[in-house]
């Protein structure tokens, strides 16, 4: 069944507190709504210990109709009004956003702008600073908690938003597949005023398809574009994640788990699919745990290279994320791989 009170909440931030602690941290925000205190409450981590980490997608200049729906609400709490000329969010229909360019981010990494609590900080501490923005929680309310003060920020009653991400293609044997719906995904905008734009947060779990029914769960010839990120299950190695795509170079196959000592004799083949030579050097290989390699030389137009990663650079048996960064630090490719595609030793695993 669909998730319960579904809506939009509008107001103004006056804190934040991020969480990076425990099995499921989220990321808090306290807003005040036509004189009442609520707190929107967003997910920063998985439950599922093998792709714990959300995909994520920041629009910093928004463009959709809804804007114009929402500009004209005033400040609280209002029902969400299912379909593309309603007030609701839905990923697969609404045109908002394609799953490719979601890229899956970890909420607690050491250094500064580098995971999903650093990203929603910078977001949500301007938008502090700045009484003329307004923000637009999608999402599940809660209470209010009429003797219960809220666990967070102590405000009472407590009352809230949370379900702020992607509510349908959850697979039917996920203990969370009772909330599939559509027209119902929760979502996080913000409005500029001085700067005349709309910012939009989209976030998503790993294990959620593209492609739902009419109920929101995941089914074949459905809306939406096929999910990139997940291989077909009637293939041998179904699990194999890609998480951004484009043309040039891309990982291809990673041995994450060799024959004997995987210790300094894992690789990752590289492929230039592009019609130029790339020059790598400056580029790097990251494990996904922040422990990079570094690249150099040129690779010639369909040309491959077997990276052969020291032991400072080890990749994961337990299920991972690799990544391929280019001299300026960006994310030129990045893949994902669970722990049943390298239980069998020997066996590389093609993305």
């Amino acid at each position: 069944m669909p998730i319960e009170n579904y809506g939009v909440l509008k107001g103004r931030i006056t804190e934040c507190r991020a969480e990076r602690h425990g099995r499921t941290p989220h990321y808090h925000i306290r807003v005040r709504a036509a004189g009442v205190d609520a707190r929107v409450s967003i997910n920063v981590q998985s439950y599922d210990r093998f792709r714990p980490d959300l995909l994520y997608r920041v629009d910093d200049d928004f463009r959709h109709p809804v804007t114009q729906r929402l500009a004209g609400l005033d400040d609280g709490w209002h029902d969400g009004v299912p379909g593309p000329d309603g007030l609701a969010v839905d990923y697969v229909r609404g045109g908002m956003l394609r799953r490719e360019q979601m890229r899956p981010l970890p909420h607690d990494v050491p250094g500064a702008d580098n995971d999903l609590n650093d990203r929603l900080d910078a977001l949500i501490r301007k938008a502090c600073d700045d009484p003329e923005v307004q923000v637009y929680a999608f999402g599940s309310a809660w209470g209010p908690e009429r003797s219960e003060r809220d666990d967070v920020f102590r405000f009472l009653p407590g009352r809230g938003v949370h379900n702020v991400h992607m509510n349908q293609g959850t697979p039917r044997h996920d203990r969370h597949a009772y909330d599939n719906g559509i027209w119902q995904d929760g979502a996080l905008l913000l409005h500029l005023k001085r700067e005349r734009k709309w910012v939009a947060v989209f976030l998503a779990f790993q294990t959620q398809r593209w492609e739902t029914d009419a109920a929101g769960y995941p089914g074949r010839g459905a809306p939406g574009r096929a999910d990139p990120h997940v291989a077909s299950t009637s293939r041998p190695g179904s699990g194999r994640r890609r998480v951004k795509t484009g043309e040039g170079v891309r990982i291809l196959t990673a041995d994450v788990n060799p024959v004997g000592d995987d210790r300094g004799i894992e690789t990752v083949t590289l492929e230039n699919t592009a019609a130029m030579a790339v020059r790598l050097d400056g580029w790097q290989l990251d494990n996904g745990e922040s422990d990079r390699f570094a690249l150099d030389g040129e690779l010639a137009p369909g040309a491959r290279l077997v990276v052969r990663l020291p032991v400072e650079v080890a990749l994961s048996n337990r299920g991972g994320r690799i990544l391929l960064l280019d001299a300026g630090g960006k994310e030129v490719d990045a893949v994902i791989y669970t722990r049943d595609q390298v239980r069998e030793e020997g066996r590389p695993v093609r993305f």
